[in-house]
């Protein structure tokens, strides 16, 4: 289980060659033969291809620090990044050195070949004789077997890549993440774009993806496809079947493809947890490289997993200003289970690279994240402005951003999760109106409406499947933030759903603490999915009354950029009914027509920018995966 496999993490981390980095938190001092180079073909498609801060923290992998932490902020090419990562790991080369130093470097590496086995070392060479303490079957248990086929030769197309002085070694990496969803956008982005290879062009490498579910669009490369292929499975392969004999023979032959399609592989891929398993333990060669991705969304003991390899240099890739590892034991959090490695460096001043250029939210989306959030160091890419720029923002209420002011009634909908009708039918007419008039928008899950509560989310999707149906409602993605993270859409309504609220008794109405909406990480992925238009539904009185800074900041700057628009009340006292909002967006956009939402791509070009991703307008694997079921390999949802 992944408890069992962090605990073990947790055990074995005195053994890591950089233990004392992890625990202080401190760069360490860096070797003077420390620093690798790139061949100049790969560093002039690099500088071609990236900004500023990617080639700032694309230079660092050659530094050769044992830990790199890399952030990156919505929209600035986190996945991109990761990509060019593992091409610089793959090709770089030692710099320039003495005859001295090469003398020294080689004494070193003979001398730590004879040091005495560490405790990881000890427990892997254990499974590795022992296999069937990993869940593999004993082999005193079956009856006398012919000895099996040896195995299977390596593919003529692995070519060794130099990573030191000797240069018969080949740099092997493991790509990890917390979720299959985020690992696979991962696979799917190397099979379709490929890596850069030391002549700058790019190239496939040989790679794997492990796991016990993944995503039907990965499934050529994963460990099960890799091992069919090797076999010929497929009708001969099982027409044996039902002899215990030759059952376990085919396990052995499995077994052995297993480790031949690991050792061969560059790149492995796994989740965090499962690349805990003993598949990883029975192999020839272990890892030199590992990068983790949506770090800052891992707990601590899940993060060293990976680490129990022996890899020299780890990359941790996230952003600490997005969702954190969902805890749901109290007392855990108390004592920062909950609190990622990427996190506690973080804490601790350890060097962080910034990506700092966005190329997915119009400017006017970007100003208060990038205030708030990051200090003001999110710049748009070139002509950010022009390439999300759209034909509804002519529309007071479909501008780039704009924060309607909705003075509804807030109300538990079920547990403790709040809901509040008049936003949910407001989200519901805008989501509409922008369908029926522009239909590009109409396919494809272009517009997204958020909530903080679920209980708000299925109150939105009752709203929309009783008003044009379920087959026409399924084109309008509504979530939680949870569910929204790494993801993106043209346009998004953000439902922030808290409202003052009448108590039995009272005069005047009350206003309770924002909860868990008042995280400012939750608060900064809801406000970073939309790329064209952010139309943020809220009682501007209820978030200003909770005295949360930075919901205040968020009105405050709407107002100060004449960026609100409140609905009239009919009733004259303030408070907004259901009628009203939905009679003030009519006025606005037209009466909703329901047989009018066939929806068309030819009507504009919709730009994606550059860091647009495989699915069109839908970042993320959170649905269609296969594979067989089981624990062990992480979350299936999206990140």
């Amino acid at each position: 289980s992944t408890i069992a496999r962090e605990w073990l993490a947790l055990h074995a981390f005195p053994s890591l060659p950089f233990a004392d980095t992890v625990m202080s938190g401190k760069v360490q001092a860096r070797a003077p033969h420390s620093v690798w180079e790139l061949p100049p073909p790969l560093l002039n498609a690099m500088n071609a291809a990236y900004n500023v801060s990617q080639v700032t923290a694309l230079k660092a992998a050659l530094e050769k620090q044992p830990i790199t932490l890399i952030q990156g902020p919505p929209g600035t090419g986190k996945t991109r990044i990761i990509l060019s990562l593992l091409s610089v790991i793959l090709h770089a080369v030692p710099g320039a050195k003495s005859g001295h130093e090469l003398e020294l470097q080689r004494y070193l590496d003979v001398r730590n070949k004879k040091k005495p086995r560490t405790p990881a070392e000890t427990s892997a060479m254990i499974r590795r004789a022992m296999p069937w303490l990993s869940g593999v079957a004993n082999p005193r248990d079956a009856p006398p077997l012919p000895r099996g086929a040896p195995p299977p030769p390596k593919t003529p197309t692995e070519v060794p890549e130099i990573v030191g002085d000797v240069a018969s070694k080949r740099t092997k990496v493991l790509v990890c993440a917390p979720s299959n969803s985020a690992l696979d956008e991962i696979v799917l982005r190397i099979m379709q774009s490929g890596l850069f290879g030391p002549d700058g062009d790019p190239y496939s490498p040989t790679l794997v993806r492990v796991g016990v579910s993944w995503h039907h669009s990965v499934e050529s490369v994963t460990m099960e496809a890799l091992v069919n292929e090797r076999q010929g499975a497929g009708k001969d392969a099982n027409k044996d079947g039902g002899a215990a004999e030759k059952n376990f023979e085919r396990a052995l032959e499995r077994d052995r493809a297993q480790i031949a399609i690991l050792d061969e592989a560059a790149v492995v891929c796994s989740t965090l947890s499962f690349s805990g398993s003993g598949m990883f333990a029975r192999m020839t060669r272990q890892f030199d490289v590992v990068v983790i991705d949506e770090a800052a969304q891992a707990v601590e003991p899940s993060t060293l997993v990976p680490l129990c390899y022996g890899a020299k240099q780890v990359f941790l890739v996230g952003d600490p200003r997005q969702l954190p590892a969902t805890v749901l034991s109290s007392r855990a959090t108390e004592y920062a289970y909950n609190q990622s490695l990427f996190k506690r460096f973080e804490r601790c001043g350890y060097p962080i690279h910034v990506l700092k250029t966005q190329y997915r939210m119009h400017p006017a989306i970007r100003e208060f994240p990038s205030a708030r959030f990051y200090q003001n160091e999110l710049e748009d890419g070139p002509r950010q402005a022009a390439k999300t720029s759209r034909p509804w923002h002519n529309v007071s209420l479909f501008r780039p951003f704009v924060f309607v002011d909705i003075a509804g009634k807030e109300y538990l909908g079920g547990g403790t999760s709040w809901s509040n009708d008049e936003e949910a039918h407001a989200a519901v007419a805008i989501a509409t109106a922008l369908m029926r008039n522009y239909p590009q928008l109409a396919t494809g899950e272009k517009i997204g409406i958020i909530s903080p509560y679920k209980a708000q989310v299925r109150n939105i999707r009752k709203i929309l499947n009783d008003a044009i149906g379920e087959e026409r409602s399924s084109r309008v993605d509504v979530n939680s933030i949870d569910g929204f993270q790494g993801r993106e859409k043209e346009v998004c309504v953000f439902s922030v759903c808290r409202a003052p609220r009448e108590d039995r008794g009272a005069k005047k109405k009350k206003t309770r603490r924002l909860g868990f909406v008042s995280d400012e990480r939750r608060m900064n992925v809801g406000l970073t999915r939309a790329r064209a238009s952010l139309i943020v539904l809220g009682s501007g009185k209820a978030l200003k009354a909770s005295g949360d800074e930075n919901w205040c900041a968020l009105v405050n700057s709407a107002r100060e950029r004449d960026l609100i628009v409140k609905p009239p009340s009919a009733s004259g006292r303030g408070d907004c009914t259901v009628a009203d909002v939905k009679a003030f967006v009519a006025k606005i956009t037209g009466k909703y027509d329901a047989d009018d939402l066939s929806g068309s791509e030819d009507e504009i070009e919709i730009d994606d920018g550059d860091d647009a991703l495989a699915y069109g307008g839908d970042v993320g694997l959170a649905s269609g995966t296969t594979g067989a079921s089981g624990g062990g390999g992480g979350g299936g949802g999206g990140g």
